[in-house]
Order: C-alpha cells, then sequence, then structure tokens
C-alpha cells in the first residue's frame, strides 16, 4: 500500500474526518495528505504549521515539562470551526494531522492515527 493510500484508509475508518495528512515538522512540509475535497497547498502548509506551534513551539515545550514529558506527541486544537488532531512520532519530526468536521471519538481517533503513522514509519 502506498503512502496517499494509507492515508487515504484512515480517512475513511475515522468519523467525520475530511483531511489526514502526513508531515515533516522539522522541515514543516506535508509529504502527502488525503481528502474528501482537494486542498491548495496554502491550506496544507498552514496546518503544517500550526501542528509544528502546537507540538513543538514554547507552549508545547512547557507543557510538557509540567507533565513530566520529554516533549508532546499528541495534542488537538480548534482551527476554523474544525477539530484538528496532531501526532508526532515518538522518534522524529513526523506527524500526522486529522481534521475533523463533526464530532468524533478523540481516542478512537488517536489509537488509529498513531497505529498509522508507525505503519508510515515502515514504508519509508
Amino acid at each position: 500500500m502506498t503512502v496517499t493510500e494509507t492515508l487515504e484508509t484512515l480517512r475513511r475508518n475515522l468519523p467525520g474526518c475530511t483531511l489526514v495528512a502526513y508531515g515533516d515538522l522539522d522541515a514543516r512540509l506535508v509529504l502527502a495528505s488525503a481528502s474528501a475535497t482537494r486542498h491548495p497547498r496554502e491550506v496544507l502548509d498552514a496546518l503544517c504549521l500550526a501542528a509544528d506551534t502546537c507540538l513543538c513551539g514554547p507552549g508545547a515545550r512547557i507543557a510538557a515539562r509540567a507533565l513530566g514529558l520529554p516533549r508532546l506527541t499528541r495534542t488537538t486544537a480548534m482551527r476554523d470551526g474544525h477539530l484538528s488532531l496532531f501526532l508526532r512520532a515518538d522518534d522524529g519530526g513526523d506527524a500526522l494531522f486529522c481534521v475533523f468536521d463533526a464530532p468524533t471519538d478523540a481516542e478512537l481517533a488517536a489509537t488509529r492515527a498513531r497505529a498509522t503513522l508507525r505503519d508510515l514509519a515502515r514504508l519509508s
């Protein structure tokens, strides 16, 4: 299965999910995405920047220290009226970004997205 097919499978298996993107936080670059509708590069770039801010920015470092973690690997945010789930790989800059336009089970979404992130690491 290709990266894009893997992302599309995840998107279809997450109720309310309209967009899944796979990116490199170190480069601040979306590498691949799957969505119900096509999104311009600017939207994907903004999503990657939001993920970087939420997972790697000053607030994320403070939160990680407060939680006794080396760094945050998961967070959610409301952006433009949509829930965004950001997951970072435990051992690198790879990340998944999932956008929802309907209520969803965040724990289930995070579990499935984390498994997909591990699958993508094996594809690389």
